[in-house]
């Protein structure tokens, strides 16, 4: 049901009473609006559209609601216009102009040079209608989420309504996401009645057109000073009636279904993207298309491997022995296990970069690099051959000074222990600065 009088189609009539109205007038738009005297454009609009949707004749059936939204909706005209507010702000009132569609009525007139209190704002009267009704701009599809698809848009046209959209999520390994799959999921949905093919009436029969609306699924009647347009209470906007609905769906034309789709999940996805399978949605009404699923993708995270973009990292602990003579050691990549040679002296925290060895780049080519980083683990306590070999080492680089107080390998741990801390910390204040 739309307010068909804001919409620029207003009789000669309603269009004198509302001119009459706002001429005369005389209330404070701020407080009618309830907003300050240094509102900006933003609030003021928030609150007229709160308040046009909660008086609009339409859903509010108190006696006096189409008065107030009469008023809201010249307080509106006067607030959402910079000059009109300016006159108001400086004289306390308007010109005799206001209200009469010139050049700063804020919008194009309607019958009669009607200035209708909706152009100019930033905003349409369908927006406001499609909040109230579900209904938005025309020819457009939204559905929860934001997403688009929702066949609501086209619930008053009396024809073909597109399904709604479904939105699902997954959750799938760390490797998945990296190579791609294909994979099955289930469905929970709206499927057109296989009985009837999806038209409500029993095999046999056939809808007609209805005889309230003749086809269009909406009444208009007048009240007053305004006319109104409501969904066929006979069709129920359809625009047609059925005398013997099908049994099984019980004449809507659809029925409740768990399917099976298959989706491909492309290689290279990333935790929080979104995949888009067109016409998998609910089955449409009378004839319309169905809608899209949307399935939500989330990695798991994996036990060696960590991600940033394309690139992944992973952590290679050393020995002492290992760190200070080199070697080989063999690592998991992305494409399987390799052999790394380490060099003679490396260094807590050095890293390694294997090339092209990361994950590939969703929807492009290329794919990131692979980093590997290596940990130095110190042994936490050594037998008396080790110690012994550890201070000769000592020895042999000139630690003597502190052998008598502490011992030659408490000084050497304690001398390898501070620089791996020290070179842990700049590696850490480096990270940290450069994010």
């Amino acid at each position: 049901m739309f307010y068909r009088a804001v919409r620029e189609r207003l009789t000669p009539q309603f269009a004198n009473h509302t001119r009459r109205f706002f001429a005369s007038f005389d209330k404070d738009p701020y407080a009618v609006l309830g907003v300050s005297k240094t509102a900006d454009d933003q609030e003021i609009k928030k609150k007229y559209r709160d308040l046009a949707k909660k008086y609009h004749p339409d859903v509010n059936k108190a006696a006096d609601a189409r008065d107030k939204f009469t008023e809201i909706s010249a307080a509106y005209e006067i607030l959402s216009n910079a000059e009109k507010r300016r006159q108001y702000d400086t004289f306390g009132t308007v010109g005799e102009d206001f209200g009469r569609g010139g050049p700063s009525a804020g919008g194009a007139g309607g019958p009669g040079g009607f200035g209708h209190p909706f152009g100019g704002a930033g905003f349409s009267a369908e927006d406001i209608f499609g909040e109230l009704f579900g209904a938005g701009k025309r020819g457009k599809r939204a559905s929860a989420g934001g997403r688009p698809g929702s066949g609501a848009a086209n619930g008053m046209s009396g024809g073909p309504v597109p399904g709604n959209d479904i939105q699902m999520s997954i959750h799938i390994p760390f490797m998945e996401a990296v190579h791609g799959s294909t994979r099955d999921v289930s469905v929970n949905s709206k499927a057109s009645c296989t009985t009837c093919s999806g038209s409500g009436a029993k095999p046999g029969t056939s809808a007609k057109t209805c005889p309230e609306c003749k086809g269009s699924g909406r009444v208009i009647f007048q009240s007053g000073f305004f006319s109104f347009e409501n969904v066929c209470s006979r069709c129920g906007g359809s625009g047609q009636t059925i005398a013997n609905p099908c049994v099984t769906c019980s004449g809507s034309g659809r029925m409740e279904q768990t399917k099976t789709i298959t989706i491909t999940v492309p290689q290279g996805v990333d935790n929080g993207v979104t995949l888009r399978i067109p016409n998998k949605g609910e089955a449409g009404i009378r004839g319309g298309p169905s809608g899209h699923l949307y399935v939500d993708i989330r990695v798991d995270p994996d036990p060696f491997f960590r991600r940033e973009g394309a690139d992944v990292h992973t952590d290679v602990h050393l020995s002492l022995v290992e760190a200070l003579l080199g070697g080989n050691v063999t690592i998991p990549t992305l494409s399987g296990e390799v052999e790394l040679k380490i060099p003679e002296g490396v260094q807590h925290n050095d890293e390694r970069v294997l090339r092209a060895k990361g994950i590939k780049r969703l929807h492009e080519s290329g794919h990131g690099n692979h980093y590997v980083h290596f940990k130095v683990d110190l042994p936490s306590r050594l037998n008396a051959k080790q110690r012994e070999l550890i201070e000769q080492f000592a020895a042999e680089g000139g630690e003597r000074s502190s052998a008598k107080r502490e011992g030659m390998f408490k000084t050497v741990f304690n001398k390898v222990k501070s620089f791996m801390d020290s070179k842990q910390k700049s590696s850490s204040s480096t990270g940290g600065s450069s994010s």
